[in-house]
């Protein structure tokens, strides 16, 4: 016990680290960390639960899932409710900051216009205008709900080249780039669900990430222009073979519904929502632009119905 509590108050301190945007301590946060959540978790399962403080187990491990995380929680209706929300959860992702405006575009109230230009310069390892998440839940083996809402232009059916327009991501120790356990990309006109999910360690992901990581795309069908789309998730995410569920509608559409199944990685530092546009194969001839709303991140307890009600697909 005296040997596990240092470690697990410097996995704290780096976690902090991390979460607040300085990834440069990488191999120090790999093994610190990941090693650092793997003796806590073995302090729970001999059952020493008295023996620590609750509050010092819930700042490490962000035990649990409360109604409000941190995002979105309710139809936004002006530019001034949506700015505070991106401020509140999310930071930009971007060559151009710019190149993400608020603006009372739809009758229905303000979005987010994404505009990624064939001219735009590369950030990381693709072109991109994104909100990132800046908190990230680690999984407890708890139902956690994400939807996203986008309003679908005839932009969608000249896209040639895939687009990502959002993403539930994993945070990774150090320089570990992994893809994001979800994603939803459109091409060639169509929206779909790509998901990864490996339950090897980080060390092993570095290693030999292709093969270690398999991917997976369900179409959900054409895009409409003119019209909203709301794309519900309900996670429980796990990379243990037979712990996770992952259930996705495309609007009242069930297209994914998958119990008992590995659907993410190994990783002490959960999971966060993207939104917007990310191109990793280049960007097509002319400008893309995307108009979507904020994510809503909310309590898995909720029903299909109730999480439509709090996304933007309600108010059409």
């Amino acid at each position: 016990m005296n040997q596990a509590m240092p470690l697990a108050e410097k996995a704290q301190l780096e976690m902090g680290e991390v979460l607040h945007g300085h990834p440069e301590h990488a191999e120090r946060q790999l093994v610190v960390l990941y090693e650092g959540v793997r003796a806590i978790k073995r302090l729970i399962n001999a059952q020493i639960w008295a023996r620590l403080s609750l509050q010092k187990v819930w700042t490490i491990l962000v035990i649990g899932v409360s109604p409000s995380l941190g995002y979105a929680q309710s139809n936004v209706r002006s530019v001034e409710n949506l700015d505070a929300e991106l401020k509140q959860g999310y930071k930009i992702q971007a060559s151009e900051q710019e190149a993400a405006k608020l603006q009372n575009t739809r009758e229905q109230g303000a979005v987010v216009q994404f505009t990624l230009s064939p001219k735009a310069e590369k950030v990381a390892n693709g072109w991109r205008v994104e909100y990132r998440g800046t908190t990230a839940p680690i999984n407890t083996g708890k139902p956690i709900w994400y939807a996203f809402s986008y309003y679908q232009t005839a932009d969608w059916l000249k896209w040639k080249k895939p687009v990502v327009i959002g993403q539930v991501h994993t945070a990774q120790p150090g320089p570990i780039t992994v893809p994001p356990p979800l994603g939803l990309m459109v091409r060639g006109g169509i929206l779909n669900v790509v998901l990864h999910s490996t339950n090897s360690s980080p060390l092993m992901i570095a290693k030999d990430q292709n093969r270690l990581i398999p991917r997976k795309v369900v179409p959900t069908g054409p895009a409409k222009p003119g019209e909203w789309t709301c794309v519900l998730v309900r996670a429980v995410w796990s990379s243990e073979p037979g712990q996770g569920e992952l259930a996705v509608w495309r609007d009242s559409k069930q297209v994914i519904d998958s119990m008992n199944v590995a659907n993410a990685y190994p990783t002490p530092l959960g999971m966060y929502p993207k939104f917007g546009l990310y191109a990793y194969d280049g960007v097509d001839a002319n400008d893309m632009v995307l108009e979507a709303d904020v994510v809503r991140v909310l309590d898995g307890k909720l029903t299909p119905d109730q999480v439509r009600q709090r996304a933007r697909c309600a108010a059409h």
